[in-house]
């Protein structure tokens, strides 16, 4: 009896390489997207604290005020360029998932092949061993027989 061989196994293993691949990438475009997140909510943190900072002395005088406008002011350009950048990070991870969708989907299909093979080549085998046994039971039935016979 032969041994099953998928012909297309080293395709199939190329295949799920190439989707861990992708896989990984998803993993780092969502670790990415997390950091912007965090870092976005460091600069609404940081714009609460210089708020209550001044709020909190009671009084502030108008250099204090401008200083507060001015900090403010960039804190909302990074706050803008992170909502630039987090849209970007999106539109990467939207690629990416279609991207990872046909890997995966490259994969299912050779491995539903292999399944299908591996069927055929089992329903094959069986009709071997059955074959096999047929001819068996003729041989040792035709050897009875001459035993038989000849007695």
């Amino acid at each position: 009896m032969r041994t099953f061989r998928f012909r297309l196994e080293r395709v199939l293993r190329w295949r799920r390489t190439q989707l861990d691949l992708e896989e990984s990438r998803m993993k780092q475009l969502n670790a990415g997207l997390r950091r912007i997140e965090a870092a976005r909510e460091a600069l609404e943190e940081a714009r609460g604290a210089a708020r209550r900072a001044v709020l909190s002395r009671g009084h502030a005088d108008g250099s204090e005020l401008a200083q507060l406008a001015c900090h403010l002011r960039r804190l909302k350009e990074d706050e803008r360029r992170l909502a630039e950048s987090r849209l970007q990070q999106e539109r990467r991870i939207e690629n990416q998932r279609d991207t990872l969708l046909e890997a995966r989907r490259r994969v299912r299909l050779l491995e539903r092949l292999k399944e299908t093979r591996w069927e055929e080549w089992r329903q094959e085998e069986q009709r071997e061993i059955e074959s096999l046994a047929g001819e068996t039971f003729l041989a040792r039935r035709q050897v009875i027989g001459r035993t038989d016979s000849g007695a």
